[in-house]
Parts: structure tokens; sequence; C-alpha cells
């Protein structure tokens, strides 16, 4: 085209003209839309927070039903039950027709979705807060009730959740974005009317919407106003704020009424690790018996390391809910030092039947090497890798590892297992593998005072061997043995 022309017709064009074609182009592009205002960002926000914009409830929900409408018949139009092979552009390496069909239906899925996604980040940068509860509500809506045709769970199971996930992503990658931009009383107000009476309208006896919406208010409820004006509507429509436990603390805790608080995560106390923990701390400081109480509540709902390493230091110590946390911290850890720390607490003999008890067969052969019990550990390894004779690999013990415990205690009992085990892999199990394990073995034994001889005769005979083995001869040599 003829820039000189162009520019002689863009003149000739009145300003209405103008100004007519490009809201028409910017109103069809969510991108180009969002560009225009961030460039005039300092006087879109000026009038933004100026302009008293009306609202209704029941047209914002007629407008939410209808675009979820539209959300749920456009991914409903998703077939997956055959593969469409033309989308796929090839590898350079070989990839299984499973994960073909998983990345075909997620490149479609992705371009279906595509402008609902850049719509809701444009209103997430830009839109008035009940802008951001209305368009995020609606496409919510809709993904939940398309039925996207998927026999094979390309997208997930359900494929549903694979749409949630792309607009959850929005909120934990643009979170800032929010954090950082001011609304009015007003549109706050009718954002969390509209969310709170939505989610009594369409999800009164569900949780998913609630779990959902609550990722956004948490980040835009941030003094106590907010929060009180939340508290009185959350009464006012018996909003379960309880199934959304981080909301639940957030807004309580703004309100600054202890009680309310403590009552608060009372109501959902084990739905939320790190909430379950404000309250047991709450406890620590200020009724021991309640947080006794609460804590082996705690440790039966969550039973893992993170809980362990907080409960086992604030309990009450030599109780037997103390000592069960000693003994699953020892387990977990497997280190002395926590053997030691149980020791503090229990005798001899209960030390030993609880390493007897252990299932981990390499923190038992640690444990009894520690506590001196040499027969126990020599039964032990015996009883696995010489009766036993598992190979190394598949063996539930490192043998390597638990027969050095007996190097410095019992040299010949250790000596006697390295040949054992030597003995039965010659026999049984001839590979290159093999050989590079029994060189490592003999290598290993050289630690053992007072048997340099018997290593060498042994290495030796092996390495004579008949039949010759050419590949023992071989790691042999590498290990330096000959």
């Amino acid at each position: 085209m003829n820039m000189q022309l162009f520019a002689d017709l863009f003149q000739a064009l009145s300003n209405k003209q103008k100004s007519d074609y490009l809201l028409s182009l910017l109103e069809e592009k969510p991108k180009r839309r969002l560009a225009f205002v961030k460039h005039f960002e300092s006087l879109y926000e000026q009038v933004r927070l100026e302009k008293e914009v009306a609202f209704s409830f029941n047209e914002s929900i007629n407008s939410i039903i209808k675009k979820a409408e539209e959300v749920s018949e456009i991914l409903g139009e998703l077939n997956f039950e055959e593969t469409d092979w033309e989308r796929w552009r090839g590898s350079d390496h070989y990839i299984p027709d499973y994960e073909v069909a998983q990345i075909v239906a997620e490149d479609e899925a992705s371009e279906a979705f595509e402008n609902y996604a850049s719509e809701l980040e444009a209103v997430w940068q830009t839109g008035n807060l009940t802008d951001v509860i209305s368009d995020f509500t609606a496409i919510f809506h809709g993904i939940t009730f398309a039925e996207i045709v998927d026999p094979d769970c390309n997208l997930g199971d359900p494929a549903n959740e694979y749409f949630i996930e792309q607009i959850e992503d929005i909120i934990r990658k643009k979170q800032k974005i929010l954090t950082g931009r001011e609304f009015s009383g007003s549109d706050f107000q009718h954002a969390i009317e509209l969310a709170f009476r939505f989610n009594d309208l369409k999800y009164s006896d569900k949780d998913e919407y609630l779990k959902f919406i609550s990722g956004i208010l948490i980040i835009v409820i941030n003094n106590k106003k907010q929060a009180e004006y939340v508290w009185v509507s959350k009464e006012k429509l018996n909003v379960r704020l309880n199934i959304v436990p981080k909301l639940l603390n957030k807004v309580s805790r703004l309100i600054g009424d202890k009680k309310i608080w403590i009552e608060s995560l009372e109501s959902c106390f084990l739905q939320d690790y790190d909430s379950s923990i404000e309250l047991m701390e709450y406890y620590h400081a200020n009724d021991i018996v309640k947080f006794e109480n609460a804590a082996i509540k705690l440790w039966d709902k969550y039973d893992d390391e993170q809980s362990l390493d907080y409960l086992k230091d604030k309990v009450v110590k030599g109780t037997p809910f103390h000592l069960i946390l000693l003994k699953k911290n020892a387990i977990q850890k497997g280190k002395i030092a926590s053997l030691e720390l149980l020791k503090q607490y229990i005798s001899t003999d209960e030390i030993e039947k609880f390493i007897d008890g252990m299932d981990n067969n390499n923190t038992k052969a640690k444990f009894y090497a520690h506590e001196k019990c040499f027969d126990k550990l020599t039964d032990l390894i015996n009883a696995i890798c010489i009766k036993g004779h598992n190979r190394y690999w598949y063996c539930p013990i490192d043998f390597e590892k638990v027969v050095a415990y007996l190097f410095a205690d019992r040299p010949k009992v250790a000596w006697e297992m390295i040949k054992n085990v030597i003995a039965i892999y010659i026999e049984k199990y001839r590979s290159r593998d093999t050989y590079a394990y029994i060189a490592k073995l003999l290598v290993m034994a050289r630690k053992i005072e007072g048997i340099d001889s018997e290593i060498k005769m042994l290495t030796t005979s092996l390495y004579n061997h008949k039949p010759n083995l050419s590949a023992l001869k071989d790691e042999f040599r590498k290990a330096d043995l000959v």
C-alpha cells in the first residue's frame, strides 16, 4: 500500500470516524484494548476511581450466566475421542502415541480458551473489582458445567480441571498486579455481594466455587473496614467461610477481635495446615491443655515430617505422645541424634525392642551398631544377605554400608560375611556388574585390619577361576586388585 495515499485518506477522515474505527478494533481484541489502556494508565485509573459504576445484582447474575453458557458451549465443542494428527508437528525424538494425544489435546484446548484467558488477564489488570469477580465467576462457572468429550482423559480427569488450572494459574502469576491496585469502597462491596450471593444461588450445597473465588478475595481484602464488611456479608448470607480457612483466617485477623479470630480458626481446624499451626501457637502460649489435645489431632491428621518437626519440641516432654513423636522422628530421620534424644526418656531394653520392631533395615542396622548390639546386627545381615541370598540391587539392605559397622568390633565376622556374599555371587550371577561389585567388596575389605593375606588369597583364587572369567579379571585390574 502506498503510504502517502494512506496518509491522505487518514487526514480526510473526521475525528469521529477515526475514533469509531479505533474503538471497534479495541473492542474486538482484548490484548489491543489492554495495551491501549496501559498506554494511558494514569488517566485511566483516575477515570476509573472517580466514576461511580451502577450496580444491579440481577443484571450482573444474568450477565454471568449468559457468559458461562457461552463458555460451556465453546468448550463443549471440544472432542478428543480421536487424535487430530494434523496438529502434530513431529519431534526429533520418539514420543509415544498417548503422549502425542495429550500434547495435541492441550494445544487444541489452549487455542479454544485463548480469548478467555486474554480477557481474564485484561480485566485483572484494568477492570473494577466487580468486573474481576464477574468475569472470573462466569468463566469458572462455564468451565465447571461444560461437557467435554475426552474418553482417554488427555486433558485430565475430568477434562474441565485443565481449564480451571489455567485460570488459577493467572491468579497465581498475576497476584502482585491485583495486590497493587486500588478499588473504591462501593466497588469492593458490590464485588463481595456478587461473589457471596452467586455462591448462595448456584453453589449453596457445594464447595468448589467458594474455594476458587477465595483465591481472589484473599488478595484484595487488606484492611479492617473491608474485613468487617466481608464478615457482615457472610453472616447475612450464611456463607460457610470455614471451608476456606485461609480466607477466614485473614478476615478474622484483620477485624482485630481475638475471640472472633480464635473461634474462626477453631471452626476450620485441620482443614488447612498453616491456619491450624497459628491456632496451635496461640494454644501453646495460652492454654497448654488445649495445645496437647489439639496436637494429637494434628498428628492424626497430617502424620508427616513437617508436623513432626513442629510438635516434637513443643509437647510436654516424657509423655506417651511425646515418646510416639520421638520414635517417629528416629524412624523417619534415621539419625543417631534422634535415637539419643529418645534414650533420654526410655530404658536400654525399651530401646532394643524399639529397634527390633523397625521396618527399615538400614536404619535398624545403624542403630544396632550404635547400641553395640553386634549379635543382632550379625543376625540381621546374615538373614538378608547370606541366608536370603538376594541380589544386591534387590536386597532390602545396603550390604556394603551395614557390614562396615562390624569392621572395628567384629572384623572376622565381617570378613566371613564378605566372603560368603562373594561366593554366592560368583556361583549364581555371571555378569560384568557382578564382577565389578565383587571387586568393590574386596577393595572395601582392605579397611579391615589383619586380613591382608586372606584378601590376597581370595583375590588370586578368583582371578584364576576355572573356567576363565575374562570380565572378572578386567574388573580386578581396574580396581587395582592385581
